[in-house]
């Protein structure tokens, strides 16, 4: 599994790939920890584009991180599940207790850095 943080104008984002199982929960949990719970930001996002395969331990570690962003006032988005990640989360009936967002929804009200400056480009001319 890999993970990479990319903060955005108001939020975090965290792109997981790989696979999210009893064997890479840890890195999850200490990665979502330090760059999600770490943040100044109120808002965490996770693509969950690139995730092959997800387990009961994985979705463990999501049910833990959603917890620890509540507890800490910030709010928790997924987005971008693939149809077969997001009948799991069907499957368990965690659907009901994530907030699913699209990617674009995301990417627009949490604009890269980058993005902004070109955004206001944009609005400028």
């Amino acid at each position: 599994m890999k993970l990479d943080v990319v903060e955005r104008t108001g939020a975090v984002e965290i792109l997981i790939h790989g696979k999210l199982d009893f064997e890479q929960v840890d890195q999850f949990e200490k990665t979502f920890t330090n760059a999600g719970l770490g943040t100044m930001e109120t808002v965490i996002g996770m693509d969950l584009s690139n995730i092959e395969y997800i387990d009961s331990s994985g979705l463990g570690g999501l049910i833990k991180a959603l917890n620890n962003a509540k507890s800490k006032g910030k709010s928790l988005y997924l987005y971008s599940a693939s149809p077969k990640i997001q009948s799991v989360f069907t499957m368990a009936r965690l659907d009901k207790f994530f907030s699913f967002i699209s990617p674009s929804e995301f990417k627009t009200r949490f604009p890269t850095m980058d993005e902004a400056e070109i955004m206001k480009e944009i609005d400028s001319i």
